[in-house]
């Protein structure tokens, strides 16, 4: 990959750039973008080859099965994976509206770093959000207070994919700060649809091939978030359709390994 950024950093050093590139017989690029950066930098593309990003060959469904439909039975479950504290406000709020409207919704938050925990709990006890934490939740499986419960805070690392596939919906974090978004296709190795904010720039490629198969949306602010939670909830055909376009995404940028393997057989 070759951000727009870092492109007008090697232009200052364009010709040592150029003099070790040179020396280099082929260049695999994420995406046309890439691609095209790498070749105004070079001033030509003899040794560039699209191939895709190879991270999205690494997206697997293995995962544990979690009891959350067995402890809302009746709810639908927007999980929020990656979550900076940043985008707080306007995830509560979207849920807060889509539950307002007597939508029988939960919510799973699971932030990007564990250290962030206590500055998030804090977060969603002021905005008055009962929740419990995950590694409570996981003792008390059949305690009365789990269906009464709005949020589960996730203070575990590596179950993120459990969730997800125990979704309804789902929204990765780092898209609506400066982060510029997180792994987008990891929920749509679940069939799921997927939110994200406008800061996609770090997956933008997997936003819009998702944005184009309509497998996944683009939520800018509170209200289009809510907006959109509620019609994928409320239009049976719709979520069915975003489900199977969100896997359908995931598989069309799938194949990148192969590609550069190939290649390098030549060799």
């Amino acid at each position: 990959r070759l951000s727009p950024k870092n492109l007008k950093f090697y232009r200052i050093l364009s010709p040592l750039i150029k003099y070790i590139l040179g020396k280099v017989k082929r260049i695999f690029c994420q995406s046309r973008y890439d691609f095209e950066r790498y070749a105004s930098l070079l001033g030509n593309s003899a040794a560039i080859i699209e191939t895709g990003n190879i991270k999205y060959d690494n997206i697997n469904g293995q995962c544990g099965k979690l009891p959350l439909k067995e402890i809302w039975a009746k709810s639908k479950i927007l999980v929020c994976g990656s979550v900076w504290p940043q985008e707080l406000e306007v995830i509560c709020g979207a849920f807060f509206a889509v539950k307002n409207t007597g939508s029988n919704i939960k919510i799973v938050i699971a932030p990007r770093h564990i250290e962030k925990i206590p500055a998030i709990s804090q977060f969603l006890k002021l905005k008055g959000l009962y929740y419990l934490k995950w590694q409570d939740v996981k003792n008390k499986v059949y305690d009365e207070r789990l269906k009464q419960i709005d949020a589960i805070l996730v203070d575990e690392m590596g179950i993120l994919n459990s969730f997800y596939s125990a979704s309804d919906i789902a929204f990765v974090g780092g898209t609506l700060n400066e982060v510029g978004g997180h792994n987008l296709l990891e929920p749509a190795v679940f069939s799921k649809p997927v939110l994200f904010g406008p800061n996609y720039q770090n997956a933008f490629e997997a936003g819009q091939k998702l944005i184009l198969k309509g497998g996944g949306f683009l939520v800018k602010e509170e209200k289009d978030f809510a907006g959109r939670i509620s019609l994928l909830l409320n239009n049976s055909a719709l979520h069915k359709n975003a489900s199977l376009a969100s896997r359908k995404s995931l598989e069309e940028l799938q194949g990148a390994t192969e590609k550069i393997l190939s290649h390098i057989r030549l060799y």
